[in-house]
C-alpha cells in the first residue's frame, strides 16, 4: 500500500529524530549530498524490497532513546518537495527548521511513507486521489522551496499538484519555507539589487511546470484549470507564501545588522514595493539617521535616502511632503555633483512626476525641460535619453490637451529612437503608444488603432505574448473600440488583456480589476445585465484581494514607461 495507516485510519508520519537516525545509518546522504531520488535508488528500494511495506514500517514500534517519544505517529504535516533537491542540504534543513518550532511534528514524507517498490504500478487517478485525501486528512503542508529566486517545485507538475491540493482544501494550512543557506543568498541578492525580489516573484508562472510524463502533466493542468481560480490563484498563493518568507527573513537580518545602512535601505525598498509604506518609512528614517551620522548632510547617499522617502510619500499621494524631500535631494545633488550630473536629471524627472501627480502641469513641464536641457548639453541631440525626455514632455502636453504640441514631441522622440534603436525596439513601441493616445483624444480613431497596432506588433515580437506591456496595448485598443461603441471589438481586446494579466500579474492585481470593470460597463451598454453584474462582482472581489496587500486601485498610466523607471530605488 502507498500510505501506511494507523488503526484509526490516519496517515502516519516520522518524527525528526527518526530522520536523524536514517542519516546517521546512511552517511553518504550527507557526505555526498544525495538527492531524494538517489537515496530512493540506493537505500530505500533495496532495503524494502520484498517486504510489501514502506520504509516507515521499520520505525513503527521504535521510540527515541532519550525522550521515549514514538518515532512514528499520526502525521501532522505533509512535506511537498522536489526529488531533485539535495536531501540533506535542502529538504532535511527545512524539516529541521520546522521541527525546532514544532517539536511534536510527524512528517508525512513520500520517500519513507510510500512503498517505493510498488509505486510505479499506480495510475494517475490513484495518485491524485491518494495525495488529495492524504493532504486533506493531515490538514497541513510544508512546501520546501529552493533556490529563493527560482524555486524548483513550481516547475514540477507533481509538486504543483500537491500545492494545488493544499490550496483547494478549505481547512488545509500551507507553510512555505526555504533552507537556511538561502538566507545569506537572499541578503546578497537584495544588497546587489533591491528589485530582485520583485523579479523573482514575477518569474513564477506555475502554468509552465514540466513533467517526465506529458500525459500526466496535461491531466494535472486540466485539474488545476477547472478548479476555483485556476493557475492565477495558485500563482498568487505561492507568491504570498514566498513574500511572507522574504519579509520575515529580511526583518531578522536587519535586526542582526542594525548599522548596515545599505541593507536597511534596500529592505525598505522591498517593503515599499510590497505596499508596506509605514514599514518602509521607518527603515528609511533609520537609514537617514545612520548616513547623516557617518557621512554628513551633504552626501549622495543621503540624497538617495531623501529620494526614496519622497517616493513613498508620492505613492501615498502626500505630494507636498514628497516634493519637500525631492527638493532636499536635489539641493544636495546640485551642491555635491554639479548641475550636469546624471543624478540631477533623475531628480528633475522625479520632481516632474510629483508635480504631474499633483496636477501642476506647468511645474511638471518646467522640470522636464530642466532635465532635457542637461541631457542636450551633456549627451547631444541624438541620445536615447533625450528621446525619453521628449516623450515625457509630450505626456504633459497631452494632459494639458495641447495635442499638436504633444505630437511634435512624440515625433522628435520617434526620430531619435528609430535612428538609435531600430524599428523593433520596445522604446519605439512606447512612442507609438503615446502617439496613439493623442490620436484617440483627437477623435482620430482609425489613426489611433493604426499606431496602437504598430506598438503591439513590436512588443509582441520582442517581449512575447505573455508580457504586461502587451496586455497594456490590448487594453488601450479595447478602450479605443469602446469609445467608438464597437462593443464586441472592445470585449475581444479587453479579454485578451485580461488573459495575459491574470497569467502574469495574478488574480488580485489592480490591472485585472480594471479589465473586469470595463468589461462590466460594456455588458451594461449591451443590456446584458447578468453579465454586467458578474463582472462588477469580479471587480469588487479583485479590489478586495489587492486591498489586503495595503494597496489601492489606480487607473492606467498615460506617462511614458521610462518616467517611472527614472525613480531611484537604490544606494
Amino acid at each position: 500500500m502507498l500510505v501506511l495507516c494507523l488503526l484509526s485510519g490516519g496517515p502516519l508520519g516520522l518524527h525528526i529524530t527518526a530522520i536523524h537516525k536514517f542519516i546517521e545509518d546512511h552517511p553518504e546522504v550527507k557526505s555526498k549530498s544525495l538527492t531524494t531520488s538517489q537515496i530512493n535508488s540506493a537505500f530505500i528500494k533495496p532495503e524494502t524490497k520484498g517486504t510489501d511495506h514502506p520504509y516507515i514500517q521499520k520505525c513503527a514500534t521504535k521510540r527515541d532513546k532519550k525522550t521515549e517519544q514514538p518515532l512514528v505517529s499520526s502525521a501532522t504535516v505533509f512535506v511537498s518537495h522536489a526529488w531533485r533537491y539535495s536531501f540533506y542540504d535542502i529538504v532535511f534543513d527545512v524539516m529541521e527548521q520546522y521541527a525546532s518550532k514544532h517539536p511534536d511534528t510527524y512528517f508525512w514524507f513520500d520517500l519513507f511513507t510510500n512503498n517505493q517498490n510498488e509505486i510505479s504500478n499506480k495510475d494517475f487517478d490513484w495518485f491524485s486521489t491518494t495525495f488529495r485525501n492524504t493532504i486533506e486528512e493531515i490538514g497541513q503542508v510544508l512546501l520546501v522551496l529552493s533556490p529563493w529566486d527560482d524555486p524548483m517545485p513550481i516547475k514540477r507538475a507533481w509538486c504543483l499538484f500537491e500545492i494545488h491540493n493544499a490550496l483547494e482544501g478549505s481547512e488545509v494550512l500551507l507553510n512555505v519555507n526555504l533552507p537556511s543557506k538561502e538566507v545569506g543568498e537572499l541578503k546578497a541578492g537584495v544588497i546587489a539589487d533591491s528589485e530582485c525580489i520583485i523579479k523573482a516573484l514575477s518569474d513564477i508562472q506555475a502554468e509552465k511546470a514540466e513533467a517526465k510524463n506529458t500525459y500526466e502533466r496535461d491531466l494535472i493542468f486540466d485539474v488545476i484549470k477547472k478548479s476555483g481560480g485556476g493557475f492565477p490563484y495558485v500563482n498568487k498563493q505561492i507568491k504570498d507564501g514566498l513574500r511572507k518568507w522574504y519579509i520575515s527573513q529580511l526583518e531578522s537580518l536587519i535586526m542582526q545588522e542594525e548599522k548596515n545602512s545599505t541593507l536597511l535601505m534596500h529592505t525598505a525598498n522591498v517593503m515599499r514595493s510590497f505596499g508596506f509604506h509605514d514599514s518602509a518609512l521607518l527603515l528609511y528614517n533609520k537609514t537617514l539617521s545612520l548616513r547623516l551620522e557617518t557621512l554628513g548632510p551633504d552626501h549622495p547617499q543621503v540624497a538617495a535616502t531623501y529620494t526614496n522617502m519622497a517616493i513613498v510619500y508620492q505613492d501615498r499621494l502626500e505630494l507636498e511632503t514628497a516634493l519637500e524631500y525631492y527638493h532636499k535631494s536635489l539641493d544636495i545633488t546640485l551642491k555635491v555633483l554639479g548641475e550636469r550630473h546624471p543624478d540631477v536629471i533623475q531628480c528633475y524627472n522625479n520632481m516632474a512626476n510629483a508635480y504631474y501627480s499633483k496636477g501642476d502641469l506647468d511645474k511638471a513641464l518646467q522640470y522636464h525641460h530642466n532635465s532635457l536641457t542637461v541631457r542636450l548639453e551633456t549627451l547631444g541631440d541624438k541620445d536615447p535619453a533625450v528621446a525619453t525626455a521628449y516623450n515625457n514632455i509630450a505626456s504633459v502636453h497631452f494632459a494639458k490637451d495641447e495635442l499638436d504640441t504633444a505630437l511634435d514631441y512624440h515625433n522628435k522622440s520617434l526620430a531619435i529612437r528609430l535612428s538609435t534603436s531600430g524599428e523593433n525596439h520596445p522604446n519605439v513601441a512606447s512612442t507609438y503608444a503615446g502617439m496613439a493616445k493623442v490620436f484617440e483624444k483627437k477623435q482620430e480613431h482609425e489613426k489611433a488603432i493604426e499606431y496602437y497596432n504598430k506598438s503591439l506588433h513590436i512588443r509582441r515580437d520582442t517581449l512575447g505574448e505573455d508580457h504586461q506591456d502587451v496586455a497594456a496595448v490590448y487594453f488601450s485598443i479595447a478602450a479605443s473600440y469602446q469609445n467608438q461603441k464597437q462593443w464586441n471589438k472592445a470585449l475581444e481586446f479587453y479579454n485578451k488583456s485580461l488573459e495575459i494579466r491574470l497569467r502574469v500579474l495574478g488574480a488580485g492585481h489592480p490591472a485585472v480589476a480594471l479589465c473586469y470593470k470595463n468589461i462590466a460597463i460594456i455588458y451594461r451598454e449591451k443590456e446584458q445585465l447578468d453579465k454586467a453584474f458578474q463582472y462588477y462582482n469580479k471587480t469588487v472581489a479583485t479590489i478586495g484581494l489587492h486591498a489586503q496587500a495595503g494597496k489601492s486601485l489606480k487607473t492606467e498610466p498615460i506617462n511614458d514607461e521610462n518616467v517611472k523607471k527614472s525613480r531611484r530605488l537604490s544606494m
